[in-house]
């Protein structure tokens, strides 16, 4: 009996999710269950642990990449999947690095969710070919390269945004996203530009003439 959680604010989507999985696996050898948001899904764990997550990174409240460091870091679950609509050059390698055993985009086909799901339950990593080049890129890239040209494009609008001033509220909504996924973006920059807080970044913004 595999033990499943997928995790997704959108209770059409998580339907769909499960309706492959059952497709591809022996409905009696499945236990499925569903959380709305990441603070369900660890409140769910904490009392009974999985075999495989299947998480989403958008999410009210906690985003997917805290529920993934959670999860990984208290061993609640065997395996997890990340399926999100952003983009792999987004967050695919922070998944992994995170603990993820695979990260897979919302556009994806059914065939490649099976795919994934077996592999990973297989104990392989599951990737796709163009996240395989650019993990490749990101190991062979120019060492004198700026901290900042490795920025996705969303973290680089992020930084933009910080730099003049505006607020995570703000920003969210120039960029239509929600406001943890700019924390997100935020947290990432941070991290990769090797600073501690905005004060920094907006020193660094205008250092390396990001903004005028």
């Amino acid at each position: 009996m595999m033990s499943v959680l997928v995790v997704d604010d959108h209770p059409i989507f998580r339907a769909g999710v499960i309706q492959i999985l059952e497709e591809f696996y022996d409905s009696d050898s499945l236990e499925i269950q569903e959380a709305g948001t990441g603070q369900q899904a660890l409140n769910m764990l904490h009392k009974k642990k999985c075999d495989l997550v299947i998480l989403d990174i958008s999410l009210p409240g906690l985003n997917g990449l805290e529920i993934l460091k959670d999860i990984c870091f208290h061993k609640l679950a065997g395996k997890v999947l990340v399926l999100s609509a952003y983009s792999e050059e987004q967050y695919a390698v922070e998944s992994l690095r995170y603990g993820a055993a695979g990260y897979l985009n919302k556009q994806s086909t059914y065939r490649e969710l099976s795919k994934a799901v077996k592999r990973i339950m297989s104990g392989e990593v599951y990737i796709s070919q163009s996240l395989a080049k650019q993990m490749i890129d990101e190991i062979t890239c120019d060492p004198e390269t700026r901290p900042h040209e490795k920025l996705s494009p969303r973290e680089m609008e992020v930084v933009c945004y910080i730099a003049q001033g505006k607020s995570i509220k703000e920003i969210a909504h120039r960029m239509s996203v929600s406001c943890s996924a700019v924390s997100t973006h935020r947290a990432r920059a941070l991290e990769k530009l090797s600073l501690r807080n905005n004060a920094e970044l907006i020193r660094y913004a205008l250092k390396n003439g990001l903004i005028d």
